[in-house]
């Protein structure tokens, strides 16, 4: 039987206020999102590859089983958001804000961050190998801290 492909919505979110939605098993891959809310929402599965995220907030969002490799997020607040099984690999994120965010199994290989707030956030259990935080390599700082 052939796996039934996730559900697709509009590739150009402008303008909008998704405040509670529940997104289950849905693509956003390549989507431009400006000027959106989720505050609150609950995203399962989903896919937000290659996506061009600006003015977005998630803050107390729950995040499982999401992608967003590749995605280019600028001035998006994760604030008090739940991330599990997430994966940030390969993400440009600037001016983004993790603040009280709890993050389970999360990737964030090669990504980079500038400008952050992570403030309060929670760790555990996540990959984070080529991780560049104002360009200090946050994977070989930890190591250097465990070896010594």
């Amino acid at each position: 039987m052939k796996a039934k492909p996730a559900a697709a919505l509009p590739k150009k979110l402008m303008n909008v206020s998704l405040d509670g939605i529940e997104l289950d098993d849905v693509s956003l891959a390549k989507a431009v999102i400006h000027d959106a809310t989720f505050e609150g929402a609950r995203l399962d599965d989903v896919s937000l590859a290659k996506a061009t995220i600006h003015n977005a907030t998630f803050e107390k969002a729950e995040f499982d089983d999401v992608e967003f490799r590749k995605a280019k997020i600028n001035n998006a607040s994760f604030k008090g958001a739940e991330l599990s099984d997430v994966t940030f690999a390969k993400c440009k994120i600037n001016n983004g804000s993790f603040e009280g965010a709890k993050m389970d199994d999360i990737t964030f290989a090669g990504a980079t961050l500038k400008n952050g707030n992570l403030d309060g956030m929670t760790i555990e259990g996540c990959s984070i190998e080529g991780l560049s935080i104002d360009g200090v390599r946050i994977d070989e700082l930890l190591k250097e801290k465990r070896t010594s």
